[in-house]
């Protein structure tokens, strides 16, 4: 790739409805960092290739290796102030627990040099959404294999 080519990230997954500090996200992970952006706090222009026309809805499993310029994750996270990135890079480590159903939420800890990021998975509140828990797993496999440890997956 030239310096005029414009950078390009692949979509390696979306998880949907992830509660951290009170406040509900949506994930994107693509192969270089996690885009955490409020949900409903995203430019609907630059998540259009992201959304389900039908329900409104963030489409759940995208085809991995789909490919878009890195503005365009940039714009996503410049819409709001509590949205923000987390680069792979940076985390040292994480814990990635599914929870025991009916017991305790599944949640998703990510320990980086700086801070703590702590997500709750909302949609598995009562009861484990198991096709939610297999595709963060799935996807914690692709992008934070070497740094992830698994719990009740």
């Amino acid at each position: 790739m030239d310096a005029a080519s414009p950078r390009q990230e692949n979509v390696v997954g979306t998880l949907a409805l992830l509660r951290y500090k009170l406040t509900d996200y949506n994930l994107i992970f693509t192969d270089r960092r996690i885009i955490a952006f409020k949900t409903g706090a995203a430019p609907v222009a630059e998540l259009a290739a992201l959304i389900d026309g039908a329900s409104g809805r963030m489409k759940i499993h995208l085809p991995v290796g789909l490919t878009y310029p890195s503005d365009m994750f940039d714009r996503i996270l410049a819409a709001h102030p509590k949205n923000f990135q987390v680069m792979y890079e940076d985390v040292d480590r994480g814990l990635f627990n599914a929870g025991i159903s009916g017991l305790t939420m599944p949640m998703l800890k990510l320990w980086m040099k700086e801070r703590y990021v702590f997500f709750a998975f909302m949609k598995s509140a009562l009861w484990k959404d198991k096709n939610q828990i297999r595709l963060a797993k799935e996807i914690l496999t692709r992008t934070l294999s070497t740094k992830i440890e698994m719990k009740h997956v």
